[in-house]
């Protein structure tokens, strides 16, 4: 499973878990917690709902386009991210987040998001940094 975002970190994260998935022979699930829980948006900013679906999409579709055959899923889950992230990995059995770090120092710490996932997720976590390559296979 991968938390995607549409940011840099997080697009590295999903080509990341989309080429590790296909090593494994796993399916992929990409998970995008909204910015706003559904009543708001509906109050809001009923376009919002819609440009969340369309990233969700996009990723889908970047993941399969990056490994042909890999089944891949998409989910849209209500915020707080990282309760969503948590939530959602529930028996998977691996929850891949982005790094928010930036610059020297930032990029040796976590983001808010990748730091409650690792602290309190119920399956291992890999924190990916944008300029992260997937591992070669033996």
């Amino acid at each position: 499973m991968v938390g995607v975002d549409g940011s840099g970190h997080g697009d590295a994260a999903l080509l990341w878990a989309a080429h590790e998935a296909a090593r494994r022979g796993a399916r992929l699930e990409v998970v995008h917690a909204a910015f706003l829980r559904h009543e708001a948006v509906e109050l809001f900013a009923p376009g919002l709902a819609d440009e969340e679906e369309s990233l969700l999409e996009r990723d889908v579709a970047r993941a399969r386009q990056a490994e042909p055959g890999l089944e891949v899923e998409g989910r849209l889950e209500e915020p707080p991210a990282a309760d969503a992230l948590i939530r959602a990995g529930q028996g998977a059995e691996m929850l891949v987040v982005g790094s928010r770090g930036l610059g020297a120092l930032q990029s040796l710490t976590l983001g808010s998001v990748s730091r409650e996932c690792v602290t309190r997720a119920h399956c291992p976590v890999v924190v990916i940094q944008a300029e992260a390559r997937p591992a070669q296979a033996d």
